[in-house]
C-alpha cells in the first residue's frame, strides 16, 4: 500500500495558476492505494462509501484511473491484478472536504504502479496524469506536494522545494462547512482575466509580489505579516472581479479569527472548504480550536 497526503495552501493561490510560487503544508488525511497481483482483476472505491467493479471495465467509467492509466501506458500490466482506491480520510459527515482528494490519490496511484522509479520521475508522471484526468487544468502544486509529503514552495515547471516553515509558525485548518470547486472558480477567473487583463495583471502581480516576499522573510512576525497582507489582496481581487471567492462565509471565518487574536486567509480557490488560522502562540490556536470543535464543527491543527 502507498499513501499520499492532502494539502493546504499556506500562500500563493491563483499566483501559482499563472507562473507564481506558492507555499503548501500537508494535512493529515491520507490517500491510499494498494496493488496486488491476485487474479481477480477488481477494482474497490473508499470514499464515503464503498463500491467495486471489474478493474478493466473501469478504465472507462473512472476519469482518475483511465487518466493515470494511460499517462503510464500501462493498461496490459492490469489483466492479473486489483487496486483499490481509499480516499475516505477526505470526507465528513458525508461532505468531500476540499484537500486535494484526487491529487492525492493520483500520486499514490502511481507510487503504486511504479514504485521502483525515482521520486522526481514519479512526481513528473503524476502531474502529468492529473492534469489529464483535470483537462489541463492546475498547476500541479497540489501533485508536488502529494509526492513530496513535505512542505515546499512550488512554481509550475520547476521542481519543488522543500520549505522548512519556522517552529513557531503554526496554524490551524478550519472547515467553512460548505464544498466549493476550484476548477469553477478558475474558469471563472480565466474568463475575467479575458475582459479585464489588465487589472488581471494587477492582482497576480500583487499576490505573486507577496508570495516572494513571504519566501524571503527572516522571521515568523514577518510571515505572518505577509499572509495577512496576502489575504486582503485576495480580498481586492474577489471584489473587483466580482466572483466573491472571498466571500461571506470566508469574511465570518475571518471576523472569529480575528477575534482570538490570529491572523486568517482562506486557503485554496475559496468559495467555502478550508481557510487556516494563524499564530506565533500555539496554545492560542489549540483554545481556538477548542471552541470550534465544541461547537460541532471541524478544525484541526496542521503544525
Amino acid at each position: 500500500m502507498t499513501t499520499a497526503p492532502g494539502k493546504l495552501f499556506v500562500i500563493g493561490e491563483y499566483a501559482v495558476v499563472y507562473g507564481g510560487n506558492a507555499v503548501l503544508v500537508p494535512v493529515p488525511h491520507l490517500a491510499r492505494a494498494t496493488v496486488i497481483e491476485d487474479g481477480l482483476n477488481q477494482l474497490t472505491i473508499r470514499t464515503k462509501t464503498t463500491r467495486r467493479t471489474p478493474l478493466l471495465e473501469a478504465l472507462t467509467s473512472e476519469p482518475l484511473l483511465s487518466a493515470v492509466v494511460e499517462t503510464l501506458d500501462c493498461a496490459n500490466e492490469l489483466q492479473s491484478l486489483s487496486i483499490s482506491l481509499d480516499t475516505s480520510e477526505f470526507y465528513s459527515t458525508r461532505q468531500k472536504l476540499g484537500l486535494g482528494s484526487s491529487a492525492a490519490l493520483t500520486a499514490a496511484l502511481v507510487k503504486a504502479l511504479r514504485p521502483r522509479l525515482p521520486r522526481s520521475e514519479q512526481l513528473t508522471l503524476a502531474i502529468s496524469a492529473h492534469r489529464r484526468f483535470q483537462a489541463g487544468r492546475g498547476s500541479g502544486a497540489d501533485v508536488a506536494l502529494a509526492v513530496e509529503a513535505t512542505p515546499i514552495s512550488f512554481r509550475t515547471g520547476y521542481p519543488p522545494l522543500p520549505y522548512p516553515l519556522p517552529e513557531d509558525l503554526h496554524m490551524l485548518a478550519i472547515w467553512s462547512g460548505k464544498p466549493a470547486s476550484t476548477t469553477a472558480y478558475l474558469e471563472q477567473v480565466e474568463a475575467w482575466r479575458t475582459v479585464n487583463p489588465d487589472r488581471f495583471e494587477y492582482h497576480i502581480g500583487r499576490l505573486s509580489d507577496c508570495t516572494a516576499d513571504f519566501l524571503t522573510a527572516t522571521d515568523t512576525t514577518s510571515q505572518i505579516s505577509k499572509i495577512q497582507l496576502y489575504a486582503r489582496y485576495l480580498s481586492d481581487f474577489s471584489e473587483d472581479s466580482s466572483i466573491k471567492f472571498y466571500n461571506a462565509t470566508h469574511l465570518a471565518l475571518q471576523k472569529e479569527v480575528e477575534s482570538a487574536r490570529c491572523v486568517y486567509k482562506p486557503s485554496g480557490a475559496g468559495g467555502g472548504d478550508f481557510g487556516i488560522a494563524f499564530s506565533a502562540n500555539k496554545n492560542t490556536l489549540i483554545h481556538l480550536a477548542e471552541r470550534i470543535v465544541q461547537e460541532g464543527r471541524l478544525a484541526f491543527l496542521i503544525r
